[in-house]
C-alpha cells in the first residue's frame, strides 16, 4: 500500500475506473459509436473516480494549510461533486434529479460518513475530545438548514388548506430566498470560523493526519483539483443529456437515478478513507 501511495493518484483499487472518463468522451463525440445507453453508464463509472479524486486532492490540500481552513476545504470542496452535478441538472431542467441526488448526500454525510467516523475513532480511542464551540456551531448550522428545508414543504401543506390556494410561482421565491439566507449563513459561519481564535481543549490528543502518502504540493492539489472538477462538469452533462434515455428503457424515475448516485459519492470517499 505504500509503495503504490507514493505514485501521483493511484491511491485506491477504484482508480482503474478512469479510463471510463476517455470512453465517455469518445462515445459522445464519435457518431458511429454513439450509444445513449452506454454514455450514461460509463459516465457514471466515471463520476465515481473523478468524485474520488476531488476529495483526494481536497484532503492533500488541507493537510498542508492547517486544521481549521483544512477543515472548512474539506467540508466545502466536498460536497463540489454534487454541487457541479446539481448544476448541470437544473440547467437541463431534471430537478426532481437534482433533489434525489441532494438529499442523497445529506443522508449519506449525516448517517453513514458522520456514523462511521464516530465509530472508527471510537474503536481507536476510548475517549474523543472536540470543542464546544465548533459543535455548538454546527449543530446551529444544521437546525437552520433543516428549518429551510421543511419550510417550502409547510407551506404548501399550510397553503393548500386556505382559501387562496397553493401558488407555484410563490413557493419558488421562497425556495429561492431560502437558498440565499443559508449561503449567507454558511459564508458567515466561516467568516466567523476564520476569525476566531479559540481552540480544542488543551487535554485533547493531537490531530492525526490520514496517511495519505506521499504529500503533493499546494499547487499540484489545486491543479488537480481544478482539472478534475472541470472534467467531472463534462461527465455530468453528459449523464443530464441521457438520463431521459435511461427512464424510457429501464422505466426509471428521477428520484431512484438521484438517490442512487448520491450513494455511489459517498463510496467512494469512503475507499478514499479506507486506502
Amino acid at each position: 500500500m505504500e509503495e503504490r501511495s507514493s505514485k501521483g493518484l493511484s491511491l485506491s483499487g477504484l482508480d482503474w475506473l478512469a479510463i471510463f472518463v476517455p470512453i465517455a468522451v469518445v462515445i459522445n463525440y464519435t457518431p458511429s459509436l454513439r450509444n445513449e445507453l452506454a454514455l450514461f453508464v460509463c459516465s457514471c463509472l466515471a463520476l465515481v473516480i473523478l468524485s474520488a479524486w476531488i476529495g483526494r486532492a481536497t484532503e492533500h490540500l488541507a493537510a498542508s494549510v492547517g486544521t481549521t481552513i483544512g477543515g472548512l476545504l474539506n467540508a466545502t470542496f466536498g460536497n463540489l461533486p454534487e454541487i457541479i452535478f446539481g448544476l448541470i441538472a437544473l440547467r437541463s431542467g431534471l430537478t426532481d434529479l437534482v433533489k434525489a441526488s441532494m438529499t442523497g448526500a445529506i443522508i449519506g454525510n449525516m448517517l453513514f460518513v458522520l456514523g462511521h467516523a464516530m465509530t472508527a475513532g471510537g474503536l481507536r480511542h476510548k475517549t474523543q475530545f472536540f470543542s464546544i464551540e465548533r459543535a455548538n456551531d454546527a449543530a446551529t448550522s444544521l437546525i437552520i438548514a433543516s428549518v429551510a428545508l421543511l419550510l417550502p414543504t409547510v407551506y404548501q401543506a399550510v397553503a393548500s388548506q386556505s382559501a387562496n390556494g397553493w401558488n407555484q410561482q410563490t413557493e419558488e421565491y421562497l425556495s429561492l430566498w431560502l437558498a440565499a439566507l443559508i449561503f449567507i449563513a454558511y459564508v458567515s459561519s466561516i467568516i466567523y470560523t476564520l476569525t476566531t481564535t479559540s481552540e480544542a481543549p488543551a487535554e485533547a490528543e493531537p490531530t492525526e493526519q490520514p496517511e495519505l502518502g506521499a504529500q503533493w504540493s499546494t499547487a499540484k492539489a489545486c491543479i488537480v483539483l481544478a482539472v478534475t472538477s472541470l472534467l467531472l462538469a463534462v461527465i455530468s452533462d453528459y449523464v443530464a443529456d441521457t438520463v431521459e434515455v435511461v427512464k424510457q428503457v429501464f422505466g426509471l424515475t428521477e428520484l431512484f437515478l438521484g438517490g442512487d448516485r448520491g450513494s455511489n459519492d459517498w463510496e467512494c470517499r469512503c475507499s478514499n478513507h479506507r486506502s
